[in-house]
């Protein structure tokens, strides 16, 4: 996140940008307090191998990590500061906006990815024991 904001700024003087890292950072901390104290093994759980993975799962899952930095919208507003241009949009929109337009140019390949992944693991599931199938 903190590449895409900064890069496509230009600059690392820009105390907006900061403070979204700074509120990332809480919540991502607050989430790691949160988490090691329920469940401890769920992190190395999540985040290892899957034992018994299928590698169609593990390119097609790895493929959407990839592309998940690209849906940081702060690179638009990193190029609005380059250039020095100046929303005139309402608050309500510019916090709405993101969420609306940026997500399609990736929501479209992650669902390309997904819907393949469901098939491959639908028939996995049918096929092998303890799955739909018996």
């Amino acid at each position: 996140m903190s590449v895409a904001l900064f890069w496509s700024a230009g600059r690392v003087d820009w105390w907006a940008a900061w403070a979204a890292l700074a509120v990332m950072a809480g919540w991502i901390a607050a989430t790691a307090i949160i988490v090691f104290r329920a469940n401890p093994d769920l992190p190395a759980e999540r985040l290892g191998p899957r034992e018994g993975a299928k590698a169609w799962d593990t390119a097609i899952v790895s493929s959407l990590g990839l592309v998940q930095p690209v849906r940081y919208a702060q690179r638009v507003a990193g190029l609005d500061r380059r250039f020095g241009r100046r929303g005139g949009l309402p608050v309500a929109a510019q916090i709405g906006a993101p969420a609306l337009l940026w997500s399609y140019p990736v929501s479209v390949p992650a669902a390309g990815l997904l819907v393949p992944r469901t098939a491959l693991e639908d028939r996995a599931l049918r096929a092998e024991p303890g799955g739909y199938g018996d």
